[in-house]
């Protein structure tokens, strides 16, 4: 048996717990290390003056006092808990507020380029009203015929009424220009006029952006004097709020 393993079964040994087996060899390593030997004789010595001591009565209130404790830890633990709790909302909160806004950003993006004529709306034809002109059905009996040369087509005599396609409304290009179908031909209001019309949300952005502001400024500043508050009462605050 080595020393280490022999020491590890002194307590056991000095307690009367030790098994049979294990018994016999420490008591035969101890025969021959003298090391081990007296390890045993002062553990065994200061058992023997442990155990004479006079045991200290507790208070009254040794039970409630624990329990307290035990109350007090437990508490400080929620406490920890519920703190990361609200900071994850309050960050939550953030995220969703810029979200919001961001989406709004992009719609009233959107709303004043289809207005103001950057993006162009799609080409609406003109409504042509088609008059079918007055024919004279003649006896086609009684007419000769007259065909052309062409050896895929033949035409016969009389002419064929005049067709009248539609045509779209606007003959004006791109932002006023010639040539372009389908554009805008309309005087463009001035940006200013755009952003902060009565229907644009610009403006309720930018009232939203400012308020988040100040609600950062003012928890800032009410950490601050919370901590000169904490400072003056520990007695450590040297500087003015």
């Amino acid at each position: 048996m080595k020393c280490r393993r022999a020491k590890q079964l002194v307590f056991d040994f000095l307690d009367g717990t030790l098994a049979e087996s294990d018994r016999v060899n420490l008591e035969k390593h101890l025969n021959e290390c003298s090391t081990c030997e007296t390890f045993t004789s002062q553990m065994a010595r200061s058992l023997d003056l442990v155990h004479r001591a006079p045991l200290e009565a507790p208070s009254e209130n040794f039970n409630w006092n624990v329990r307290l404790q035990l109350a007090r830890e437990r508490n400080a633990f929620h406490d920890a808990i519920a703190a990361q709790k609200e900071v994850f909302k309050s960050w939550n909160m953030h995220f969703a507020l810029s979200a919001v806004a961001t989406f709004a950003l992009i719609l009233a993006s959107g709303y004043l380029l289809w207005t103001s004529g950057i993006i162009l709306k799609p080409d609406v034809p003109a409504e042509v009203t088609y008059q079918r002109p007055a024919t004279t059905i003649q006896n086609l009996a009684s007419v000769p015929n007259e065909t052309s040369t062409d050896e895929s087509t033949t035409r016969y005599r009389g002419d064929l009424p005049d067709m009248q396609w539609p045509v779209s409304s606007g003959e004006s290009g791109f932002l006023g220009r010639p040539g372009y179908r389908g554009a805008i031909n309309e005087e463009v209001p001035p940006l200013s006029t755009i952003i902060m019309g009565p229907d644009s949300l610009v403006p309720f952005i930018m009232k939203s952006y400012y308020m988040q502001f100040r609600v950062r400024s003012l928890q800032q500043q009410v950490e601050q004097l919370q901590s000169y508050l904490r400072e003056c009462e520990s007695g450590t605050s040297s500087v003015k709020p």
